[in-house]
């Protein structure tokens, strides 16, 4: 008798984790990711070297480094600044937003400098209100002081 209650016991076990499966169906698929404000950091990350140019005039070279959300910047002029960065891939052109919170002109400290930005291929191209600040944003990307860079 107890022989016959074990196989049945298992029998029911089986199915009733059948039923169960068959009833819940498939896993869904997970959901499409959505843009956000951050959405894209993954391809500015690392660093990018090149130029600004502002009315015409070229500059000395910079140096961008990205991780993350934060950034650093250098200058072979001796200028540096770090601080946080967000980006907006939903809009046209994409927008950057740098916060600072270190620079060597003490005055830009605590300021926000906008931008916008493309990245093509290993170039990373910015235009952004000067001095940080500034507003309004740049309209396009020949608006403001504008980088340059090419991935290294």
């Amino acid at each position: 008798m107890l022989k016959a209650f074990k196989t049945s016991a298992l029998i029911m076990t089986a199915l009733v984790s059948i039923a169960l499966a068959v009833s819940c169906g498939p896993t869904p698929p997970s959901p499409a990711v959505t843009p956000t404000a951050t959405t894209g950091t993954m391809d500015m990350e690392g660093s990018w070297m090149g130029e600004a140019s502002w009315h015409g005039n070229t500059s000395p070279i910079y140096t961008f480094t990205f991780s993350g959300s934060t950034f650093t910047y250098t200058c072979d002029t001796g200028i540096e600044g770090s601080g946080t960065f967000t980006i907006d891939t939903a809009t046209d052109p994409k927008t950057i937003d740098f916060d600072i919170t270190y620079h060597t002109t003490s005055e830009f400290i605590g300021e926000t400098c906008l931008g916008v930005y493309e990245i093509s291929g290993t170039t990373l191209t910015i235009a952004l209100a000067e001095p940080p600040g500034t507003t309004p944003r740049p309209a396009s990307l020949t608006d403001g002081m504008i980088y340059t860079l090419i991935k290294q």
